[in-house]
C-alpha cells in the first residue's frame, strides 16, 4: 500500500542515493525501470547503455530511476518524490503494490495522466487524515484537504 505524505519528516530520504547493489540490476523489473524511465539498457552488471550518455554507471541515472529502484529494493525509506517525474506515477503504484511504502509528494504529483483521473487503483492512504486514495481524485481532495488545514 501507498502510504502518501504532503510534506518532509525527519525520515524522508531526500536524496535519489549514490550506492546500488550490483546484483539489483539482474533483476527484470529494475530493468523494465531503467527501460522505461531513462529509455536506457542494462547491459550486465552496473554497466548501462543510455542512448544519450552511452556507456555509464547507475549513478547516472535520473533521480527517477534512482528513487523507483530503491522503492523497489529497500521500502522501508519514506521517499521525496518530489523531485522525480510524473512518468514515475505508474511505477510508484505499481511498486506500492508490491511493498508498503511511504512517499512525499509537496506538489500535485500525476500518479495518473489527467484524462485518467477516476482510475480507481492506486491503492493508497493519506497519512495526514486517513483519506483512502484510489484516484486521482481522491489524491487531489486528500491534497487540498492538507493544504487548506495548514494554511
Amino acid at each position: 500500500m501507498l502510504h502518501i505524505r504532503f510534506e518532509c519528516s525527519p525520515n524522508t530520504f531526500l536524496g535519489a542515493g549514490k550506492y546500488f547493489e550490483e546484483d539489483w540490476f539482474d533483476d527484470p523489473l529494475v530493468q523494465q525501470i531503467i527501460q522505461d524511465i531513462d529509455k536506457s539498457t542494462v547491459v550486465m552488471g552496473c554497466v548501462i547503455w543510455s542512448p544519450v550518455l552511452g556507456i555509464m554507471p547507475p549513478q547516472w541515472l535520473s533521480n527517477g530511476a534512482k528513487t523507483l529502484i530503491l522503492m523497489l529494493k529497500e521500502p522501508e525509506h519514506e521517499f521525496y518524490c518530489t523531485n522525480i517525474g510524473d512518468n514515475c506515477g505508474p511505477w510508484i503504484i505499481r511498486i506500492g503494490k508490491m511493498h508498503d511504502i511511504t512517499v512525499v509528494f509537496t506538489r500535485i504529483f500525476l500518479l495518473h495522466p489527467p484524462e485518467e483521473r477516476n482510475v480507481a487503483d492506486i491503492n493508497g492512504i493519506c497519512d495526514f487524515n486517513g483519506i483512502k486514495i484510489d484516484s486521482m481524485v481522491d489524491y487531489i481532495t486528500a491534497y487540498d484537504d492538507f493544504v487548506m488545514k495548514t494554511e
